[in-house]
């Protein structure tokens, strides 16, 4: 029985936070096709005697909605690669460095809103559909009647 709460709370948690935040996980590898950086010579040298090495990458991102038009990102991520020299036998050195990143989020429809996203052949629309469209309505007859008005 217990195995069955652990596995239904793993398998519904993004559901739990679907309103409120979301966390990512991102994790690569990165493959340099050109990872020469330079030399370290005055005169001479090659463009790799100073290169970098293949390596490897993991991240995270939470987001969380504050307010019924505006939410917030945080995110970090790890980076780990060896600066090689070349020109001095191959000597590696490890080198890390950290990302860190905030973002700032403004919706252009509100908590509670619905979006309907229809699909065209050649594109795709989103169409906001508010609660309350009365208001919206009323604007549009009054901005028609404007414009059909006899001079």
């Amino acid at each position: 029985m217990r195995k069955l709460i652990v596995v239904l709370a793993l398998a519904f948690a993004n559901v739990a936070l679907a309103q409120t935040g979301e966390l990512w996980f991102v994790a690569g590898q990165s493959l340099l096709s050109n990872p020469g950086l330079g030399t370290d010579q005055l005169v001479g040298g090659a463009s790799n005697d100073i290169a970098l090495t293949d390596g490897f990458r993991f991240g995270f991102r939470f987001g969380f909605n504050q307010g019924r038009r505006f939410g917030h990102e945080l995110q970090y991520g790890y980076n780990r690669t060896h600066l090689k020299f070349n020109d001095q036998g191959g000597t590696e050195l490890g080198m890390a460095y950290h990302q860190g990143g905030y973002n700032f989020l403004l919706y252009g429809t509100s908590e509670g809103s619905r979006s309907v996203l229809s699909a065209q052949p050649d594109s795709i629309s989103a169409i906001s559909c508010r609660r309350d469209r009365r208001p919206l309505q009323a604007a549009a007859r009054r901005s028609q009647a404007s414009i059909t008005a006899p001079a």
